[in-house]
């Protein structure tokens, strides 16, 4: 037996034992999900002789056969994202449909930035780090936008720390799950934290890609402050906080003030950079018609990066721990050396706990936005559904109509035909009688 095929018979071996057969050349380690969603599950996988990450797409996200409404759109948005070639998204290698789920595979990416932000010093980024994971984010988005493709959900979560072809460690816009190829759109999906005022508007107005620059913009405050911009402990406080949020410059005015309490402006502090204020505030702009396209963002990072080196205003936190900026570490090295400080003061093991405390509220406001749109989703069958039984009560009434008015020609038509009958009766009898009369008096 030659090597190779010694090599196909112990993965095959492993295979029995651990992993579960999706198709010829795809396999999926079911026992340890990578990642776990509202409308799907990911998994390490096999897919031929590389590793990858398998997201398995299901048509019902309940016992109840709830159906997944953007089963097939992810579907189809996976497909076109394959033919991009951006080193910047999460590559999608195939689409595996089977009977009841459909499994797409991707790149298996070593981490994502929401982990690099909670293990970097602060749990927030130096300013040239954000920057760099800001240009590349764009990059991605651009490639998807060149598209027709609006992710629609960015967020710390879904840009993933993968590796380009000189080894280097990069941003990748990933997780495509509501990325839809549409110019206009009126659903209000996205982890709402991130979602644009001109996504949260209840008159259904339609909005465009520019709300992926929103997100970006949300995305840039938490990365440089290490605090989500937009809180709430409902999803109603924080789409009012949204709508009614002052203009991104004047906020960040605000933290000056020695009174100012409230500790998100305060944590526009953390920000010391002039351009990248204008720079996020560009992003934030309320009405979509007022914020950048996605090149101008890149035009703008790109003059904001040029101007951090020649002020010489980079502030490095522990680069040489930080795996971003260190190339060469392995995959045992970046998480050895990002495992938590044991000797980590008080205030940052408070800063930790409230961080993960907002990232916990974050996940329950998801999963409400997820029933929302199942409630809703739900709603418009049953106005469907109402609106179906009452054209079917119109349609029988109309019908019943028709026939009681057929009925009463029927009966006219009836009493007609009888008064003839009648008429002609008489006549019949009135002839044989007079007949009678004159056969009586022919014989008298």
């Amino acid at each position: 037996m030659n090597q190779n095929n010694q090599q196909a018979f112990n993965f095959n071996n492993q295979v029995q034992e651990q992993w579960i057969m999706i198709s010829e050349n795809l396999y999926i380690e079911k026992s340890r999900p990578l990642g776990q969603g509202g409308f799907g599950t990911v998994y390490k996988g096999k897919y031929g002789n590389q590793d990858v990450a398998v997201k398995e797409l299901k048509q019902y996200i309940d016992n109840m056969g709830t159906v997944n409404e953007y089963y097939q759109q992810e579907i189809e948005t996976s497909k076109q994202i394959m033919s991009i070639d951006c080193e910047y998204i999460v590559r999608v290698l195939g689409v595996v449909p089977t009977q009841y789920q459909c499994y797409v595979v991707m790149d298996l990416c070593i981490s994502d930035l929401q982990k690099l932000r909670k293990e970097s010093p602060n749990q927030r980024l130096d300013v040239m780090t954000a920057l760099k994971c800001i240009k590349e984010i764009c990059l991605g988005i651009k490639s998807l936008h060149m598209k027709n493709i609006t992710h629609r959900d960015i967020k710390p979560d879904n840009i993933f720390i993968g590796k380009n072809q000189q080894d280097q460690l990069i941003c990748k816009v990933g997780d495509f799950g509501l990325g839809k190829n549409e110019q206009n759109m009126i659903s209000k999906v996205g982890t709402i934290s991130y979602m644009a005022p001109d996504m949260l508007d209840f008159s259904n107005q339609k909005y465009t890609n520019k709300v992926d620059i929103w997100a970006i913009g949300v995305m840039a405050h938490e990365l440089l402050t290490g605090t989500i911009l937009f809180q709430g402990q409902t999803i109603d406080i924080i789409r009012n906080n949204i709508l009614k949020s002052r203009n991104y410059k004047d906020w960040y005015k605000l933290s000056s003030s020695v009174a100012q309490t409230d500790f998100i402006t305060q944590s526009f502090k953390h920000i010391q950079s002039e351009s990248v204020i204008n720079l996020i505030d560009m992003m934030l702009q309320k009405n979509p018609n007022d914020r950048k396209d996605i090149n101008q963002i890149i035009t703008e990072v790109e003059q904001c990066m040029s101007q951090q080196i020649n002020n010489n205003a980079m502030v490095i936190n522990n680069s040489n721990n930080n795996p971003y900026q260190n190339n060469q570490l392995n995959n045992q090295q970046y998480y050895a050396q990002n495992q938590p400080n044991n000797n980590i003061n008080n205030s940052n093991n408070n800063q930790r706990q409230q961080n993960n405390q907002q990232e916990l509220e974050r996940k329950i406001k998801d999963l409400e936005i997820m029933m929302m749109g199942q409630k809703k989703l739900f709603d418009q069958v049953k106005n469907e559904k109402d609106e179906l039984n009452k054209s079917l009560q119109l349609q029988l009434q109309q019908k019943d109509k028709e026939i009681k008015s057929l009925q009463e020609k029927l009966k006219e038509k009836s009493s007609k035909e009888q008064q003839l009958i009648i008429s002609k009766q008489a006549q019949e009898h009135f002839y044989n009688f007079k007949n009678f009369l004159n056969f009586q008096n022919f014989q008298n």
